[in-house]
């Protein structure tokens, strides 16, 4: 199996199954057949999310599910150790960045020989466009941020658009354990650990939906990194 698209799901019936049917014929068209992959991970959903999945009946297509809510990291974690794919790339449900961001990621993932790929806002033009301006800001500080402590060099940590080549993500998502907020962070930290060859694709947001963004939540953010920071550091990784 050559590639692998990994979409977390929670209570998103109302979006399916036009988004997932929009996914798989954007594929259909982009990859030959019995090349790729989708894996739908309902994650503890409580409304018919995987009833309306299973309408879709096409054969690249994998519904993962379990009881629990554990959360987005939780969920992309469980896809991606469940994957097949030479190359996996998660993208969340409502495909805010467009199919077509997706074929490229693939593509520059085959062209760099990159390990990692994120999608950037930042590097995007009309990356922030629709942003408020507290989202703005608190974008442009969590970044900040992350460059002092972390070191990372990328652009965008937290975009939902990134994608892995297939046997350093079953090493970086088994080390992994953010299940929720900060769950990015994590892995591109273990990633970089790890000695992986990272590159960055411009992307902007094309279906930008509202955001409850608080300006307590910098400070949140912080503490999240500083504990990111700290558990990984202790860990003993080899390249």
């Amino acid at each position: 199996m050559r590639y692998s698209i990994i979409i977390p799901c929670y209570n998103e019936a109302r979006n399916l199954p036009q988004c997932g049917q929009r996914l798989l014929d954007a594929l259909d068209q982009m990859l030959p057949a019995g090349e790729f992959e989708v894996r739908f991970v309902c994650d503890g959903v409580t409304d018919d999310t995987k009833e309306r999945l299973q309408t879709l009946h096409h054969p690249a297509m994998h519904i993962d599910s379990y009881e629990t809510n554990r959360g987005k990291g939780y969920a992309v974690r469980y896809g991606m150790l469940c994957a097949k794919g030479d190359i996996r790339l998660f993208c969340d449900c409502d495909l805010a960045y467009g199919t077509e961001a997706i074929g490229q990621m693939l593509a520059q993932m085959e062209e760099t020989d990159a390990h990692v790929c994120v999608a950037s806002r930042r590097l995007h033009p009309d990356g922030y466009e629709g942003y408020t301006f507290l989202r703005r800001f608190v974008s442009s500080v969590y970044y900040i941020m992350i460059r002092c402590l972390t070191g990372l060099k990328l652009s965008d940590s937290q975009s939902g658009l990134k994608a892995f080549e297939g046997k350093m993500a079953e090493k970086i998502f088994s080390l992994a354990e953010i299940d929720r907020f900060a769950f990015d962070l994590e892995v591109l930290m273990l990633a970089d650990r790890l000695g992986c060859r990272m590159t960055e694709m411009p992307a902007r947001i094309i279906e930008n939906s509202p955001s409850s963004i608080r300006l307590s939540d910098p400070f949140r953010m912080l503490r999240d990194v500083l504990r990111i920071r700290r558990r990984v550091r202790k860990l003993k990784l080899t390249p």
